[in-house]
């Protein structure tokens, strides 16, 4: 079944999921703290938070907008408590793709604002991508369990029995490749290795 990471909340992930998580989350963390940093040495209040197509809905609302470290600015809301920025489900928390940088009044935004609809659409898209992910993962697990468990088997009978369970865990993985990659290629989403 391979290695699990159980969390506090009951939620389980694999392994390989857990450390991708930690790892793109810890690089974001460590950038946001560097930028905070240099905003402080620079004495900047004002900050623009990235946006991109296909954001969570929780995230959705606050990207590609200017927002007030100190939260003293009258013109724009406060930083924290708009974006969640130090919690797990906020700005830079798990998973999340946004980052943020100094801003200065009068600047552009450079930031695309996306329609609710057309976020949304590609939010679906993209989870549906992962769900395709995860299968394949989870098949390819399984997969090279019962190849290891058919090379390792010394009874014919189970070295069979093994050989027949690899073979149509094999077969599975083909056709789950071949629909994700058919998913890809009719949506437009980038696959995914």
């Amino acid at each position: 079944d391979g290695v699990y990471v159980q969390y506090p909340t009951g939620h389980r992930d694999t392994v390989e999921t857990a450390t991708a998580r930690a790892v793109r989350t810890g690089i974001s963390q460590a950038s946001a703290h560097i930028q905070l940093a240099r905003m402080e040495e620079m004495d900047v209040d004002l900050v623009i938070v990235s946006s991109h197509l296909g954001a969570r809905p929780s995230h959705y609302v606050w990207q590609g907008k200017v927002y007030s470290r100190s939260g003293a600015s009258g013109k724009y809301p406060d930083f924290v408590s708009s974006t969640g920025y130090g919690s797990v489900t906020g700005l830079c928390g798990a998973n999340c793709r946004h980052n943020f940088s100094p801003y200065f009044e009068g600047m552009e935004n450079p930031f695309d604002q996306y329609d609710s609809e057309e976020n949304q659409k590609q939010y679906e898209l993209e989870q549906r991508q992962r769900t395709l992910e995860r299968r394949i993962r989870n098949t390819k697990r399984e997969t090279m369990n019962w190849k290891n468990a058919a090379d390792s088997a010394t009874d014919p009978a189970l070295k069979s029995q093994f050989t027949a369970e690899y073979e149509r865990k094999a077969a599975l993985l083909q056709k789950q490749n071949k629909a994700y990659n058919d998913f890809c290629e009719s949506t437009g989403q980038k696959k995914r290795s």
